[in-house]
């Protein structure tokens, strides 16, 4: 999409978590793809757990003091 492409430029990485058999998992891999992030599908609970798991450590570790 033309709006994932547009965050995508600014720096913001995307990730896509489909659940549904319907749900139009080529078009979110498009969107990841174009916000340089992964696409995950979930067919089980355990799946979803382990895609917020995945995505958790892609994300940067900012410390403070």
């Amino acid at each position: 999409s033309n709006a994932a492409g547009s965050i995508a430029t600014d720096g913001v990485q995307i990730f896509t978590v489909t659940f549904a058999q319907e749900a139009d998992q080529g078009a979110m891999k498009d969107v990841a793809k174009k916000g340089a992030g992964q696409h995950f599908h979930a067919a089980t609970p355990a799946d979803l757990v382990d895609a917020y798991k995945q995505i958790a450590r892609r994300l940067p570790t900012l410390l403070t003091k």
